[in-house]
């Protein structure tokens, strides 16, 4: 095996995720970035998950022809979808490469299909989790407790007790209510600020609808210190 390039065939239909293809055309910056022990984790995963390695001269479009095909054979009118697997792996090498100090955490929300996240998670990738169920998903894959941050402005408490058995720690927070919440549920939690930004630069905002404004900071932290509740940062 030598850059990462994998073509995943998933099937709309969970039933059908026996037949995900994976084209492993090169491997070589990765491992020549990772650890010993990364590559005999990745290489153990792929030799025992679904994934079927691809000889190197197959492209995208044969295996596009190859699905559409294997449907046709057996009647099956199922959507599905090709996936290039190899841009997740892309990205985060670049990520390293110009910000190895900041730790990116995937928003699960963007996409949960498992060989998604399995891929992300044998790379060593944090998970920005929104749900119970999103949490249940990473930490069943393996991912530890640590390498998840429960991020959700408003949380419901039975989820961030679960938070909390699962070994998440951190959780995001932006008003007081939640705060309060989590000093009944889960008062080890280690929480990260939201803040509202404006950047008018942006074509979408998503930044209005959540986090708390400067004004709203301070009574918050002094919110938190009065619940003996630990604030490690902003977002």
């Amino acid at each position: 095996a030598n850059a990462l390039s994998f073509y995943s065939s998933l099937a709309c239909n969970t039933r059908s995720h026996s037949s995900s293809k994976v084209n492993l055309v090169s491997l070589s910056e990765f491992w020549n970035a990772a650890k010993s022990s990364q590559v005999e984790k990745m290489e153990s995963w792929i030799a025992g998950s679904e994934i079927v390695i691809l000889e190197e001269d197959i492209t995208v479009g044969n295996v596009i022809d190859q699905k559409i095909n294997e449907q046709m054979d057996r009647d099956l009118t199922d959507a599905f979808i090709i996936v290039d697997l190899g841009a997740l792996v892309d990205q985060h090498l670049r990520w390293q490469r110009a910000l190895p100090r900041v730790e990116p955490f995937y928003a699960v929300k963007c996409n949960s299909s498992k060989p998604v996240v399995q891929i992300l998670a044998q790379m060593g990738m944090g998970f920005d989790c929104a749900s119970k169920n999103e949490i249940a998903l990473i930490r069943d894959i393996g991912v530890a407790g640590e390498r998840i941050v429960y991020a959700n402005p408003c949380k419901e408490s039975s989820h961030i007790k679960y938070a909390a058995s699962r070994g998440v720690q951190l959780l995001t927070f932006d008003n007081e209510d939640e705060l309060h919440k989590v000093a009944m549920n889960h008062p080890a939690a280690k929480l990260v600020l939201r803040i509202a930004t404006n950047y008018s630069a942006t074509q979408i905002s998503l930044s209005e609808k959540f986090g708390a404004t400067i004004s709203e900071c301070g009574h918050l932290m002094e919110c938190a210190a009065a619940l003996k509740l630990d604030i490690i940062g902003v977002r």
